[in-house]
């Protein structure tokens, strides 16, 4: 549309969008909001998300990620095989945001690009496509995950301690993973909203 925000906005959050449409990106869950920069209370620029950025370059973080993103692939595999229809809904899901997020993965790309160029406004209305599709994305991704991991423990629960050892590591490598959550850093803090202390007051 002839719209100001279109002209302004709509290529240059397309591009940012694609910058992150990679398969490393999408299967590490990072949007284009890592590479936002915006002024901060000091006076200098700074990216919104500098603690996550460093703590998803790290080695563990990226092989925990592709680990995770392997077993969702895994749980839809053995969803199909299995031929467990249940499931069926959320490996729909999570191919449809994969190709959706995936939007400069070689070959697949054009599963995006076909609804860009033939369904009117689709570009405009969905340029900001991680925020559109990534709440898809990990909902189902999660449920795959959740289902190659069982099928794992239940497969070692004949082991001593495997039914305890297993959950437990998961659990160490799910809290190294969201770490920066517990650090403060789960909402961009230019955001926060002091309570007053006159609440507290009326409170005591």
């Amino acid at each position: 549309t002839n719209s100001k925000i279109n002209q302004m906005a709509t290529e240059d959050v397309y591009l940012k969008n694609k910058a992150h449409g990679n398969l490393w990106d999408v299967a590490l869950m990072k949007g284009f909001w890592f590479d936002y920069i915006v002024s901060q209370n000091a006076g200098k620029n700074d990216y919104i998300m500098p603690v996550w950025r460093k703590h998803s370059q790290q080695l563990p973080f990226i092989l925990i990620g592709f680990s995770f993103f392997f077993l969702a692939l895994w749980g839809c595999a053995y969803a199909v095989i299995k031929k467990d229809k249940k499931f069926y809904p959320f490996i729909a899901l999570f191919i449809f945001s994969f190709l959706m997020l995936g939007n400069d993965i070689p070959y697949l790309k054009s599963f995006s690009t076909f609804f860009s160029d033939h369904i009117p406004y689709f570009f405009q209305a969905f340029r900001f496509t991680f925020t559109k599709f990534s709440i898809l994305y990990v909902f189902s991704f999660s449920i795959l995950l959740v289902l190659a991991l069982s099928v794992i423990l239940n497969n070692i629960k004949r082991f001593k301690y495997g039914s305890v050892i297993i959950p437990a590591s998961f659990m160490l490598i799910l809290l190294y993973y969201s770490l920066p959550v517990f650090q403060g850093q789960f909402i961009y803090k230019n955001l926060r909203v002091e309570i007053p202390k006159q609440y507290f007051e009326l409170v005591n």
